[in-house]
């Protein structure tokens, strides 16, 4: 049963082994990600995936416009 009414358990949607990560932010930085994480019906470990991942995306991993291609070399 999880800890609040109506959030889900968490589970990799692909199956795959979770690890713990860990970090120190403000009660005000943790209560605002209970209460996202509450909106939307996930843990707060759910909602840090979604809202890393969704950073990482947007940030670091390049989108599927800028894949890596072929350049023509000119001898």
């Amino acid at each position: 049963m999880p800890a609040v009414r109506g959030r889900a358990h968490r589970k990799s949607p692909t199956g795959a082994p979770t690890v713990p990560l860990q970090g120190r932010v403000s009660v005000e930085a943790r209560d605002a990600a209970r209460a996202a994480a509450d909106e939307l019906g996930l843990s707060i470990a759910g909602y840090l995936e979604a809202l890393v991942l969704a950073d990482a995306e947007q940030r670091i991993i390049r989108r599927p416009e800028h894949l890596y291609r072929q350049e023509a070399m000119t001898a």
